[in-house]
């Protein structure tokens, strides 16, 4: 996952260079819709990656709201164990360093905009 949001950010920088040239609108509706899918695509693992955080978050809330005070001393016990555990979120990561969420997701447009900001100032200079 992480090549893939390399590649992502390099291909949404290109691309978006290229779109600033383009004067034939097939090229132009082919290649923004290239760009958007390559978006989408990266929005897409993000997205669920921040779901699967917010969903873990909440199992300490539902483990309250069950039944637990009829339960076993035994079955409370397992039950404290699970919310204690529930405090730290699960979280989907790429290669052990980028989290799959949303925040990285903004960061990944940031990087790709900055990178092709510096290709038009490049570009202009010349």
């Amino acid at each position: 996952m992480l090549v893939q949001f390399v590649e992502s950010a390099i291909s949404i920088c290109f691309t978006l260079y290229l779109l600033t040239d383009i004067e034939d609108t097939a090229q132009l509706i082919g290649w923004s819709s290239f760009m958007f899918a390559a978006i989408f695509q990266t929005f897409y693992f993000c997205w669920f990656g921040d779901v699967a955080k917010v969903k873990s978050l909440d199992i300490s809330n539902m483990v309250y709201n069950s039944d637990w005070p009829n339960l076993s001393n035994d079955a409370r016990k397992m039950l404290v164990v699970i919310m204690a555990r529930s405090l730290t979120p699960v979280e989907i990561t790429s290669a052990y360093i980028l989290p799959m969420n949303l925040e990285s997701f903004k960061g990944l447009m940031k990087v790709a905009y900055s990178a092709y900001n510096m290709l038009l100032q490049s570009k202009s200079s010349e």
